[in-house]
């Protein structure tokens, strides 16, 4: 999509999209780009380096692990409104789903989802994998997964998770005087995240998991 302004997006995170623009987050600034020409133009620059960035109407919301903090700014006026503390210790993404805001943070190993004015952590949940560095919503019509079981006729948003860590595995190097050497390599894949929430219980599954 945007083979003539490859170098401005190296180095870059978080990504959202909004109707107009396309928004992604490098070093300490948030960058909006215009969907027709994908030129990227500061919109904030932070203090510190900007993780993940999210889009809920004329708000924008911005993680920052070393000040432990996530930013929300006007999305006209770029001025910060509010802010309030990340859930997790790690870099973290965002996305907001059904007025809420979803974070994964990459050293916990956890998603967490928040009250989108306030901060307040209204469950959370280990993934399955490690190193989750992203999180979408995808909706669907086919059914809504609650407590384990499909509804038919219901549209329901599935969460998906990004992860980029590193796996062992045998090399098998003939030339060397041992064959079968241990090494690692690079594993970056998508996967569903399903977090039911039994109704009027104190616990959340993990993709079936207590």
């Amino acid at each position: 999509m945007n083979p003539h302004t490859v170098k401005d997006w190296i180095g870059s995170s978080g990504l959202a999209v909004s109707p107009e623009a396309i928004w992604f987050t490098r070093d300490e600034c948030v960058y909006r780009c215009d969907r027709q020409t994908l030129l990227p133009e500061v919109f904030v620059r932070l203090s510190h380096e900007a993780n993940g960035v999210a889009i809920w109407e004329n708000s924008v919301y911005v993680t920052c692990q070393r000040t432990d903090k996530i930013y929300i700014f006007d999305l006209d006026s770029a001025e910060r409104t509010g802010q309030f503390p990340q859930p997790g210790i790690g870099p973290e993404n965002i996305t907001i789903s059904d007025s809420k805001l979803w974070v994964c943070d990459q050293e916990e190993q956890t998603v967490y989802s928040l009250d989108k004015e306030t901060g307040e952590i209204q469950l959370s949940a280990l993934t399955p994998f490690p190193s989750p560095t992203g999180i979408t919503f995808l909706e669907t019509s086919d059914g809504l997964l609650k407590g384990g079981t499909h509804e038919a006729g219901e549209r329901s948003r599935i969460c998906y998770l990004s992860y980029a860590n590193e796996e062992a595995y045998i090399r098998d190097d003939p030339n060397a005087e041992s064959p079968y050497q241990l090494t690692f390599r690079d594993r970056t894949f998508i996967h569903p995240f399903y977090v039911p929430q039994p109704q009027g219980q104190p616990y959340t599954l993990s993709n079936g998991y207590l």
